[in-house]
């Protein structure tokens, strides 16, 4: 069971992580390879050949919670498709772009009160799987080009 689900209060933090890494176990990388095998293009999003609806059109809500099941069962192991990755990977960059609200408020007996709520849960479109793509590569070749720059080893930039 994921660690959202039933009558223990977990924290939004704890909830929001799980979902971002659980339903992205592949990275945009793996995605990119699975689709590169099924449609011989290298860009996510783009193929040469027509696509099945399944590979360019988001499920509907009530169809999507069945598939994102066993990414979100931690003890799962399943064989995971294109179809399923895309959906669930296009619902995790939902989670990893959404905003977090913070309030609080000071009640009458001195004590703080907080309310939290997640905003934008749009799911994001399969026509931005390509960006998305372009800027994780852009951030990987950032990362090594710093990391080659770097005399030594790198140091932590907080203390542990």
């Amino acid at each position: 069971m994921p660690a959202f689900e039933g009558d223990s209060k977990v924290d939004m933090l704890t909830q929001l992580a799980h979902l971002q890494s659980a339903l992205d176990p592949l990275d945009v990388e793996g995605l990119a390879q699975l689709w590169l095998a099924r449609t011989q293009s290298h860009v996510l999003g783009q193929s040469p050949t027509d696509l099945p609806p399944s590979l360019t059109t988001p499920l509907p809500s009530s169809q999507l919670l069945p598939l994102l099941q066993p990414f979100l069962d931690r003890s799962a192991q399943k064989e995971v498709t294109l179809e399923d990755a895309l959906q669930a990977f296009l619902v995790s960059a939902t989670f990893k772009d959404c905003s977090l609200l913070l309030r609080f408020v000071h009640t009458a007996e001195g004590k703080v009160e907080g309310e939290t709520k997640l905003v934008d849960l749009d799911r994001k479109p399969w026509s931005k799987l390509s960006k998305m793509q372009e800027t994780d590569a852009e951030v990987c070749a950032s990362f090594l080009a710093w990391l080659a720059s770097v005399v030594g080893e790198p140091a932590a930039s907080v203390p542990v």
